[in-house]
């Protein structure tokens, strides 16, 4: 699943001040994956990996988006992919070989 999260950079323009600083816009990591888990059936990942590759106008926190991430049904989600067109992203996989297989399948670096 290929999805592109702008929920959060929207609710983030609508509340800029009108002077003085920007501030940081509220986030909720688990909105990332929202309705991800409905798409997909339970898979065995030595047969199917099955994952979403997500594009996000905001940067998200490490941690905060590894537990939303390790949330996530066990057997519906393998791996997450946190990144835009460009040759470098944010690769989450549950098994330790699938990052790397990912990276080089997907040529990401």
């Amino acid at each position: 699943d290929v999805t592109r999260r702008v929920t959060d950079f929207v609710q983030a323009m609508e509340k800029l001040p009108d002077a003085g600083p920007v501030q940081p816009p509220d986030h909720d990591p688990a909105l990332m994956f929202r309705s991800v888990e409905q798409k997909f059936v339970t898979a065995d990942p030595d047969v199917r990996l099955q994952g979403v590759w997500i594009s996000s106008d905001l940067q998200q926190t490490g941690a905060d988006i590894e537990k939303s991430f390790m949330a996530l049904d066990v057997g519906l989600i393998h791996f997450a992919e946190l990144g835009d067109w460009r040759s470098h992203a944010h690769i989450m996989a549950r098994r330790p070989g699938d990052g790397l297989y990912l990276a080089d399948l997907f040529k990401l670096t």
